[in-house]
Protein backbone atom coordinates (compact mmCIF):
# COMPACT_ATOMS: atom_id res chain seq x y z
CA UNK A 1 0.00 0.00 0.00
CA UNK A 2 1.40 3.41 -0.92
CA UNK A 3 0.09 6.70 1.26
CA UNK A 4 1.15 9.70 -0.66
CA UNK A 5 0.97 13.24 0.99
CA UNK A 6 0.64 16.28 -1.58
CA UNK A 7 0.89 18.87 0.37
CA UNK A 8 3.82 19.87 -1.32
CA UNK A 9 7.40 18.93 -2.15
CA UNK A 10 9.00 19.84 0.87
CA UNK A 11 6.35 18.13 3.38
CA UNK A 12 5.48 15.33 0.70
CA UNK A 13 5.41 11.78 2.49
CA UNK A 14 4.30 7.87 1.73
CA UNK A 15 4.14 5.20 2.97
CA UNK A 16 3.93 1.71 1.50
CA UNK A 17 3.00 -1.51 2.56
CA UNK A 18 2.13 -4.96 0.85
CA UNK A 19 1.43 -8.84 0.22
CA UNK A 20 5.00 -10.63 0.17
CA UNK A 21 3.74 -13.07 -2.47
CA UNK A 22 3.79 -13.08 -6.43
CA UNK A 23 1.30 -12.93 -8.55
CA UNK A 24 -1.03 -10.99 -10.81
CA UNK A 25 -2.51 -8.09 -8.05
CA UNK A 26 -5.74 -6.69 -7.39
CA UNK A 27 -5.80 -3.61 -5.53
CA UNK A 28 -8.11 -0.94 -3.47
CA UNK A 29 -7.76 3.04 -3.37
CA UNK A 30 -8.64 5.37 -0.86
CA UNK A 31 -8.51 9.36 -0.21
CA UNK A 32 -8.78 11.71 2.95
CA UNK A 33 -8.35 14.54 1.61
CA UNK A 34 -4.14 15.17 0.50
CA UNK A 35 -3.20 11.94 0.88
CA UNK A 36 -4.40 8.83 -1.67
CA UNK A 37 -3.92 5.44 -1.12
CA UNK A 38 -3.71 1.87 -2.60
CA UNK A 39 -3.34 -1.53 -1.54
CA UNK A 40 -1.78 -4.30 -3.31
CA UNK A 41 -1.74 -7.67 -3.07
CA UNK A 42 -1.64 -11.42 -5.10
CA UNK A 43 -3.87 -14.18 -4.91
CA UNK A 44 -6.28 -11.82 -2.16
CA UNK A 45 -9.60 -9.28 -3.05
CA UNK A 46 -8.95 -6.32 -0.87
CA UNK A 47 -10.89 -3.42 0.77
CA UNK A 48 -8.85 -0.43 1.65
CA UNK A 49 -9.70 3.46 3.85
CA UNK A 50 -7.95 5.95 4.82
CA UNK A 51 -8.91 9.05 6.97
CA UNK A 52 -7.30 11.76 8.14
CA UNK A 53 -8.15 11.65 12.57
CA UNK A 54 -10.01 15.32 12.25
CA UNK A 55 -10.31 16.17 16.33
CA UNK A 56 -13.09 19.03 14.80
CA UNK A 57 -15.82 16.53 13.35
CA UNK A 58 -18.99 15.40 15.56
CA UNK A 59 -18.07 11.70 15.85
CA UNK A 60 -20.98 11.73 18.41
CA UNK A 61 -23.52 12.71 16.07
CA UNK A 62 -21.85 10.87 13.03
CA UNK A 63 -22.06 7.56 14.90
CA UNK A 64 -25.34 8.23 16.02
CA UNK A 65 -26.78 8.77 12.41
CA UNK A 66 -24.26 6.06 10.50
CA UNK A 67 -23.21 3.24 12.82
CA UNK A 68 -25.43 0.40 14.32
CA UNK A 69 -26.82 1.26 17.26
CA UNK A 70 -24.62 -1.27 19.51
CA UNK A 71 -21.75 0.48 17.75
CA UNK A 72 -22.84 3.91 18.76
CA UNK A 73 -23.16 2.74 22.11
CA UNK A 74 -19.31 1.35 21.93
CA UNK A 75 -18.50 4.40 20.77
CA UNK A 76 -20.55 6.41 23.56
CA UNK A 77 -18.68 4.33 26.38
CA UNK A 78 -14.64 5.19 25.41
CA UNK A 79 -13.30 7.62 27.65
CA UNK A 80 -13.22 11.00 25.80
CA UNK A 81 -9.71 10.76 25.17
CA UNK A 82 -9.85 7.84 22.95
CA UNK A 83 -14.06 8.47 21.64
CA UNK A 84 -11.90 10.10 17.98
CA UNK A 85 -9.59 7.67 17.60
CA UNK A 86 -12.45 4.35 18.03
CA UNK A 87 -14.69 6.23 15.67
CA UNK A 88 -11.87 6.42 12.78
CA UNK A 89 -11.10 2.56 13.48
CA UNK A 90 -14.70 1.49 13.56
CA UNK A 91 -15.31 4.08 10.67
CA UNK A 92 -12.43 2.84 8.57
CA UNK A 93 -13.37 -0.76 9.11
CA UNK A 94 -16.25 -0.40 7.85
CA UNK A 95 -15.63 1.70 4.72
CA UNK A 96 -12.50 -1.46 3.77
CA UNK A 97 -15.11 -3.87 4.61
CA UNK A 98 -18.51 -2.65 2.31
CA UNK A 99 -15.28 -1.98 -0.25
CA UNK A 100 -14.13 -5.52 -0.03
CA UNK A 101 -17.60 -6.79 -0.04
CA UNK A 102 -18.20 -4.62 -3.10
CA UNK A 103 -15.64 -6.42 -5.23
CA UNK A 104 -16.68 -9.77 -4.16
CA UNK A 105 -20.34 -8.83 -5.63
CA UNK A 106 -21.81 -9.70 -1.57
CA UNK A 107 -24.01 -7.62 0.22
CA UNK A 108 -22.75 -5.72 2.70
CA UNK A 109 -21.83 -6.52 6.84
CA UNK A 110 -24.13 -5.00 8.96
CA UNK A 111 -24.20 -6.91 11.42
CA UNK A 112 -22.08 -5.01 14.24
CA UNK A 113 -18.39 -4.98 14.28
CA UNK A 114 -18.25 -4.42 17.69
CA UNK A 115 -17.98 -7.27 19.35
CA UNK A 116 -20.03 -8.31 23.41
CA UNK A 117 -15.90 -8.18 24.97
CA UNK A 118 -16.22 -4.50 23.55
CA UNK A 119 -13.53 -4.74 20.88
CA UNK A 120 -13.71 -3.99 17.31
CA UNK A 121 -13.73 -7.46 15.24
CA UNK A 122 -10.40 -8.48 13.63
CA UNK A 123 -12.46 -11.14 10.90
CA UNK A 124 -15.42 -12.58 10.37
CA UNK A 125 -17.24 -14.66 8.00
CA UNK A 126 -14.84 -14.60 4.81
CA UNK A 127 -13.25 -11.48 6.09
CA UNK A 128 -10.09 -10.34 7.83
CA UNK A 129 -9.21 -6.65 9.01
CA UNK A 130 -5.95 -5.08 9.51
CA UNK A 131 -5.03 -1.74 10.68
CA UNK A 132 -1.45 0.32 9.65
CA UNK A 133 -0.11 2.46 12.21
CA UNK A 134 0.09 6.35 10.83
CA UNK A 135 0.15 9.53 13.22
CA UNK A 136 -2.23 11.45 11.03
CA UNK A 137 -4.41 8.98 9.71
CA UNK A 138 -6.47 5.72 10.32
CA UNK A 139 -5.47 3.18 7.39
CA UNK A 140 -8.24 -0.03 7.64
CA UNK A 141 -7.24 -3.02 5.02
CA UNK A 142 -9.99 -5.68 4.61
CA UNK A 143 -8.93 -8.99 2.78
CA UNK A 144 -10.93 -11.64 1.83
CA UNK A 145 -8.10 -14.42 3.42
CA UNK A 146 -5.54 -14.14 5.95
CA UNK A 147 -2.87 -11.78 4.95
CA UNK A 148 0.79 -13.52 4.89
CA UNK A 149 2.76 -10.32 5.51
CA UNK A 150 2.50 -6.70 5.62
CA UNK A 151 5.29 -3.84 5.09
CA UNK A 152 5.50 -0.78 5.59
CA UNK A 153 7.70 1.68 3.99
CA UNK A 154 7.75 5.33 4.42
CA UNK A 155 9.82 7.07 2.13
CA UNK A 156 11.11 10.06 3.17
CA UNK A 157 12.72 11.86 0.16
CA UNK A 158 12.39 9.54 -3.11
CA UNK A 159 12.98 10.63 -6.77
CA UNK A 160 10.77 10.12 -9.56
CA UNK A 161 12.86 7.72 -10.68
CA UNK A 162 13.22 5.74 -7.23
CA UNK A 163 9.42 5.57 -6.79
CA UNK A 164 9.00 4.38 -10.04
CA UNK A 165 11.68 1.55 -9.73
CA UNK A 166 9.82 1.19 -6.50
CA UNK A 167 6.44 0.94 -7.75
CA UNK A 168 7.41 -1.14 -10.94
CA UNK A 169 8.50 -4.26 -8.35
CA UNK A 170 5.31 -3.70 -6.20
CA UNK A 171 4.15 -7.64 -7.07
CA UNK A 172 7.07 -8.96 -4.56
CA UNK A 173 8.55 -6.47 -1.76
CA UNK A 174 12.22 -8.44 -1.74
CA UNK A 175 15.48 -7.85 0.13
CA UNK A 176 16.79 -6.32 -2.59
CA UNK A 177 14.33 -3.67 -3.14
CA UNK A 178 13.82 -2.92 0.49
CA UNK A 179 18.12 -2.06 0.12
CA UNK A 180 17.58 -0.04 -2.61
CA UNK A 181 15.46 2.25 -1.06
CA UNK A 182 16.63 1.63 2.82
CA UNK A 183 18.97 5.01 2.50
CA UNK A 184 16.02 7.56 1.90
CA UNK A 185 13.20 5.34 3.80
CA UNK A 186 12.15 4.12 7.09
CA UNK A 187 10.82 0.49 6.68
CA UNK A 188 8.94 -1.32 9.43
CA UNK A 189 8.65 -5.66 9.09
Amino acid sequence: MCLVSSSGPATRRSSCLADSESSPPSFSLSHSREWVACVVGPNVTLGLDIEVNDSTRDVVGMSRLVFHPDEHRWLLSQVESARLSAFYHLWSAREALYKLMSVLGRQAVLSPLVGVDGTLASQGANWHRYTLRHSALTVAICSDQPLSALYKIEPTELTRVDWLAAVSSMDTVTASMIERVNDRCSIEL
